[in-house]
């Protein structure tokens, strides 16, 4: 950065002391370079970060300082990006001491602590199907500097099906519960011994039959696609049939 005088007569950088009259008042500007900030005087009086004025009544000398500011970065998205999480990665920011990550318009600070020195984060208070604004900033004594913005945009989290069935051996006869429960999904149906739609969590109590076996297979889907089909088999064993007895009368 520089310092310049009024009156004029100092301009440092290269002219960095001058003569002045007996009981001229000197005030003193800094100009920050690019990239750069001036964090305070010192000496003769002057500190802060305001115009420095100098009253001559003898020579002085006052020293104005200068810090680099946290240099660009680039803030980037990772491969992981699922329906309940959001992957950050920005490279480094050279001055920089540490990192706030923010979120939103207006910006909120999620860093988990600080200070945050890393150069990754996960945010996993997110929802599916949700659009969210990111960006880190970077910062030192001197000052802040963002990165660029990401825009993100969770997709929707594939369905989930659990599908069982209590017991699954049974005498000809005998019914069974069938359980099932689900997550991301809108409608469920089923074929194989039984059909039609089903709800989204539920049990039912069924007959199996007939022997030796019958399947039962539920399929739910939702946004984020279609589960897998699940079944559950149930073994029959048949009754056996009464061991009757012939008696002819004379």
């Amino acid at each position: 950065g520089t310092v310049t005088s009024n009156p004029a007569g100092i301009n440092c950088g290269s002219t960095c002391s001058a003569n002045f009259s007996y009981s001229t008042s000197v005030v003193l500007t800094t100009s920050p370079a690019a990239g750069s900030a001036f964090t305070g005087w010192s000496g003769e009086g002057c500190s802060g970060t305001s115009t420095c004025t100098v009253v001559m009544t003898q020579a002085k000398n006052v020293t104005a300082a200068f810090s680099l500011l946290p240099g660009d970065f680039t803030l980037s998205v990772g491969g992981g990006l699922t329906c309940n999480s959001v992957p950050l990665y920005w490279t480094a920011s050279a001055y920089a001491d540490a990192y706030r990550i923010l979120k939103g318009a207006p910006r909120v600070d999620i860093s988990p602590y600080q200070p945050y020195t890393a150069l990754n984060f996960t945010d996993y208070s997110v929802s599916q199907n949700t659009g969210y604004l990111y960006q880190i900033e970077a910062y030192n004594a001197a000052g802040t500097n963002r990165s660029n913005t990401r825009n993100v945009t969770t997709p929707y989290c594939p369905p989930t099906l659990n599908f069982f069935g209590n017991p699954t051996a049974v005498f000809e006869g005998q019914s069974i519960t069938l359980t099932w429960s689900t997550t991301f999904t809108t409608s469920c149906t089923a074929s194989g011994a039984w059909s039609g739609s089903k709800p989204l969590n539920g049990s039912e109590v069924v007959v199996p039959l007939p022997p030796p076996s019958v399947t039962y297979t539920l399929n739910c889907s939702g946004p984020g696609g279609s589960t897998s089909i699940q079944s559950v088999t149930v073994n029959i064993t048949p009754l056996a049939l009464p061991d009757w007895k012939e008696i002819i009368p004379r």
